[in-house]
């Protein structure tokens, strides 16, 4: 057996597994970065605000949304009131549009809101 032949089947075993992964669906990509600022960001501090974050949003979407598409928005410019605040009290300063970010993929990442609902819901909110 030729020398190359043992990694390239390594290789091709490990390319097989993503690509069955992808088609079966059990493994995502999607992959958006968009960086617009004009200072310095700081990503530690934005990513455990996050992370700490998405467990009261995950509360109160189950508390204050029933899953009706017109109660939506209210709901989720109280979130970003809410994100705010608790955002400047850590002595974070984010804008709107970063706020916005941050809730979307929150309310994403709990499945609660269908995704084209949130979309529009978040495109209708105020900038």
């Amino acid at each position: 057996m030729p020398s190359w032949l043992g990694p390239f089947l390594v290789f091709d075993i490990f390319v097989t597994l993503i690509v069955v992964a992808v088609v079966t669906k059990k493994l995502k990509f999607n992959v958006n970065i968009k960086v617009n600022s004009s200072g310095p960001i700081d990503l530690k501090g934005m990513t455990e605000f996050a992370k700490d974050e998405h467990g009261k949003i995950g509360d109160y979407l189950r508390a204050n949304f029933s899953g009706q598409p017109e109660q939506l928005m209210t709901v989720l410019e109280a979130l970003i009131e809410q994100l705010d605040s608790d955002a400047k009290s850590r002595g974070l300063t984010f804008d709107r549009r970063t706020l916005k970010a941050l809730l979307a993929g929150s309310v994403r990442g709990h499945h609660v809101v269908k995704p084209k609902e949130l979309d529009e819901a978040l495109e209708k909110l105020a900038a």
